[in-house]
């Protein structure tokens, strides 16, 4: 009871503790071997790091929540995050700027394809 205790009084910082470490060490299993033996880091490996720094906050946010407050704090979680008060016509804006960041570097990509990956020789 001990540790539930310490997690209540200190919430916020058990949150980026979690969320760094899950990120940050999954990452790491993921491309930290080919590092490590000093081959290039492909692009395809910098995606592959990507989901554990991606899955790392909500997946740190979720065990916090159930072990703190159970299935009932999850529940009121995930009806939370499902509730919207505005309407459909206010989130249209919003999705246009991810779409056209997605285009511009969509674009950057395919014209720098040449250089993309980068080899360690790169990185100094």
């Amino acid at each position: 009871m001990r540790i539930k205790a310490l997690l209540q009084k200190h919430t916020l910082g058990a949150y980026f503790l979690m969320a760094f470490s899950i990120a940050w060490v999954g990452s790491f299993l993921v491309v930290g071997p080919k590092y490590v033996r000093g081959e290039a880091l492909t692009f395809s490996d910098t995606l592959a790091a990507a989901g554990p720094m991606l899955i790392g906050p909500s997946l740190s946010c979720l065990g916090l929540t159930a072990f703190l407050d159970g299935k009932e704090g999850l529940r009121e979680l995930l009806s939370r995050m499902t509730r919207s008060n505005v309407g459909a016509r206010w989130f249209s804006p919003l999705l246009i700027f991810p779409a056209l960041i997605l285009l511009v570097a969509a674009t950057l990509a395919s014209w720098y394809r040449r250089n993309w990956p980068l080899h360690s020789s790169h990185l100094g």
